[in-house]
């Protein structure tokens, strides 16, 4: 049985969990670990990079995990970041970008024009079609 030490750090009052599992700089939750990079990319080179180093671009599969990457981005002061999800190859089915299956937890409220196939993540929490080669900062995933 795989063990794991769990540290807790509070700071200015946000507490921020790192598992022993995860690289230093990433952070720890339920299972996966997450970097926040802080570059203006486009969706294709945020997904590039993260797959390069093995890692997958953001994919939120649960509200727990949603609220929590939403209070990641709000504490970034940052508009939105990208979510590895897509429909480049089937307008109007939304598929993981890491094994194109279909989505299995949604945000999307209003999708905006079939022409935006790449979807983002608001500081509020919602999510959105947009351009794919629009600049965001994105978030790469691990499973721990």
């Amino acid at each position: 049985m795989k063990s794991s030490t769990l540290v807790v750090i509070i700071i200015a009052g946000m507490v921020l969990t790192v598992a022993a599992d995860c690289k230093r700089g990433w952070e720890s939750f339920q299972g996966s670990c997450y970097i926040f990079i802080t570059e203006d990319l486009s969706y294709y080179d945020a997904l590039t990079i993260c797959n390069a180093e093995g890692y997958d671009l953001l994919e939120v599969t649960s509200e727990a995990e949603n609220t929590h990457m939403k209070n990641l981005v709000t504490a970034r002061k940052v508009a939105a970041v990208w979510l590895g999800m897509n429909n480049l190859f089937n307008q109007g089915q939304w598929v993981y970008s890491s094994n194109g299956s279909p989505l299995t937890y949604t945000k999307l409220t209003k999708p905006k024009t079939q022409q935006e196939r790449c979807m983002q993540l608001a500081a509020d929490g919602t999510w959105s079609n947009e351009f794919c080669g629009k600049a965001n900062f994105f978030i790469c995933e691990v499973q721990e």
